[in-house]
């Protein structure tokens, strides 16, 4: 799709006003295209689980960062020798180490550096549950 065309869309699903309709076949010389109307009845997402806030160390570090980015500041659950851990913001450190997943490589009072299935996930807003 044209740049203009995209733009005129925009402006004419947000405004839904005539007047832009207008504009937009004047200054591109074309027709903005509608978008299809919603269900009335909406659509169907399942429920996010509680279950699905706990990182499983054997997926990849960039997977569990993602998962820890879309908890966001309710945070995703990670259980490390023995406690359970609220976690925040973590990022991905590519290591190759022998470790097994869920193996602390380095503690500090900031930061956790966790083996996953690849790479590790180094910890850096967490706190116990």
């Amino acid at each position: 799709m044209h740049q203009r065309s995209l733009d005129c869309t925009f402006v004419v699903s947000l405004l839904q006003g005539e007047w832009y309709r207008t504009q937009c076949i004047i200054l591109h010389g074309q027709p903005v295209r509608k978008r299809p109307p919603q269900p009335v009845e909406g659509s169907y997402t399942p429920m996010v689980t509680e279950a699905e806030r706990n990182l499983d160390w054997n997926r990849s570090a960039v997977q569990l960062r993602n998962q820890v980015r879309a908890w966001g500041s309710q945070g995703a659950l990670a259980r490390i020798d023995g406690k359970v851990y609220l976690v925040r913001r973590a990022r991905v450190v590519p290591i190759s180490s022998p470790a097994q997943p869920g193996t602390v490589l380095e503690r500090s009072d900031e930061r956790l550096l966790v083996q996953a299935g690849q790479d590790a996930l180094l910890i850096e807003d967490f706190r116990e549950a």
